[in-house]
């Protein structure tokens, strides 16, 4: 017997043959839709899907926006996409826009308890504070201050200060928030298996002749975490009567939930604290390549 294709309950007259699913991270709302309403659901500018907690529409064109990219001025109601925030700021200075993205909120928020369930546990530090420890004597030994977004990839030129990259807010290298990870960049290393995954997506977009988005990294860089905390930290949760597949289980879902902790924390401070725009367009500086144009074409942007 066939199985019976259920209608679209959002025109309730074609087949749901698509799925949504929603793009925020720890989101889990999904959604059997037909084709045509699947594009309802979908950010006109970053063109991915999210539900109905997770985008809205700008006051302005009325066009769908997301979470990532909706934005609102203080002391104005009005809610605007990136692009008609671009316009109606132009005329200011960057550093001068106080903007909030008021989804934000909505964003599963997680327990960051967990980041005590590992050995060294994770501490979240910017990178001055980080350089006041060392100077101070209080930095752990054998640890370097781990950027969640390279902070060459923020740079127009070159070295590790200067001008940033449109949309980048208030961000140096200073101010960006990072977290202690194991010595140098020494094989074996958490810091060097970081940097070797964040070096080999680099290479990938400049081959490629693309930029991604500052979403982008942040999806990117919340798997890598998780890779590198399974490989360098031990989980020190309580494992009593597990069997070692049990352990391994438990393990892996702890680590994802610290990467996504990691995460939230880090784009909570770009969004919150430097007024970063997270779909603004990054470079490929930790392979030399360079800034992204003013204007990035579709050719340009990174296809996930």
């Amino acid at each position: 017997m066939m199985a019976v294709v259920p209608k679209c309950p959002i025109c309730k007259v074609d087949d749901a043959t698509e799925e949504m699913e929603c793009n925020v991270s720890g989101c889990a709302a999904v959604e059997q839709v037909c084709p045509v309403c699947l594009s309802k659901f979908q950010c006109e500018v970053c063109e991915f899907a999210y539900c109905d907690t997770h985008r809205t529409k700008c006051s302005v064109c009325s066009g769908v926006t997301c979470a990532y990219c909706a934005r609102k001025l203080p002391a104005d109601s009005r809610i605007f996409d990136l692009n008609c925030f671009d316009i109606a700021t132009s005329s200011l200075i960057e550093t001068d826009i106080i903007a909030s993205c008021p989804l934000v909120s909505t964003l599963p928020e997680p327990d960051d308890s967990i980041f005590d369930d590992f050995d060294p546990p994770i501490e979240m530090i910017t990178y001055s504070q980080s350089k006041t420890a060392a100077k101070r004597g209080v930095r752990p030994h054998n640890v370097q201050a781990e950027h969640f977004v390279p902070n060459s990839c923020f740079i127009v030129g070159t070295g590790r200060t200067g001008a940033v990259v449109k949309g980048s807010g208030l961000y140096s290298e200073g101010k960006a928030l990072t977290y202690w990870v194991d010595d140098d960049q020494k094989a074996g290393t958490e810091h060097k298996f970081l940097t070797d995954l964040e070096r080999a997506f680099c290479q990938e977009c400049e081959s490629k002749g693309q930029y991604p988005t500052l979403k982008q990294w942040l999806d990117f860089m919340q798997h890598a975490t998780s890779q590198s905390i399974l490989n360098h930290r031990d989980y020190t949760g309580d494992t009593t009567g597990m069997s070692d597949e049990e352990i391994a289980n438990v393990t892996l879902k702890a680590a994802n939930e610290a990467a996504f902790a990691v995460r939230y924390q880090m784009q909570e401070h770009f969004v919150n604290v430097l007024k970063a725009n997270l779909s603004a367009y990054l470079g490929n500086g930790i392979v030399g390549g360079l800034a992204p144009p003013k204007k990035v074409s579709k050719a340009e942007r990174y296809d996930l």
